[in-house]
């Protein structure tokens, strides 16, 4: 079965500043309730920040992360309700290895391939990071949703978010993209959060946001 391209054109959205402020409130949030439930589950400090936020076409996503041709792992799921979408935590795969290093307390550079148990730590982690922004995400916009059981993806950056969104009922043309830093005692990880939602989605997500910074 043919991939199906992910359409950008003949859409433009450009958030305001205001409400990249408040997308930013949000990631702030989640990040928030993720370090607790992450530090809990490990018995360490996990401290996750939002060092930036941003709303892109989806062709640019894979610049995110080095590249179509860079290898990435993520946890994907797919949201329905109010306002349906799909959800990606995505890293560069050295980076994904480095962050199962950090939660099975290895030291770097310890994983090199992918064992159940190292899949399974990946999944948990990805499992509790979506689910404290989407938590987050429900609050902030009063909105209910119910999310699909997540999944591993281990591909090229260029056809992931092709992927994932194969099927929507709904043209996804930009996503909402939330980068996200993982440290444990002094070394740090980078991903990104990134969610995908169609333009009527989108739009009414926009619009509850408006609500917010108004």
């Amino acid at each position: 079965m043919a991939v199906k391209k992910a359409a950008t054109e003949k859409f433009e959205f450009k958030p305001t500043t205001l409400q990249l402020d408040a997308l930013k409130e949000l990631g702030n949030m989640g990040a928030g309730n993720a370090a607790t439930s992450l530090s809990q589950m490990l018995d360490r400090k996990i401290v996750l920040t939002t060092p930036n936020i941003d709303i892109v076409p989806l062709a640019d996503i894979p610049a995110l992360v080095g590249g179509p041709e860079e290898l990435v792992s993520g946890v994907f799921l797919h949201l329905f309700g109010e306002i349906p979408g799909s959800v990606i935590l995505i890293f560069k795969r050295e980076d994904g290895m480095a962050l199962i290093d950090m939660m099975l307390g290895r030291k770097d550079g310890t994983t090199k391939t992918l064992t159940d148990q190292d899949l399974s730590a990946f999944l948990e982690t990805g499992n509790i990071l979506s689910g404290a922004y989407l938590t987050a995400r429900g609050n902030f916009f009063e909105t209910k949703f119910t999310p699909s059981v997540p999944n591993i993806i281990l591909n090229l950056a260029g056809v992931l978010v092709d992927f994932v969104i194969m099927g929507s009922k709904e043209k996804v043309t930009h996503a909402i993209v939330i980068g996200t830093e993982f440290q444990v005692e002094g070394k740090k990880v980078r991903g990104e959060f990134i969610l995908l939602l169609g333009v009527k989605s989108l739009q009414k997500l926009m619009k509850k946001l408006e609500g917010k910074v108004s």
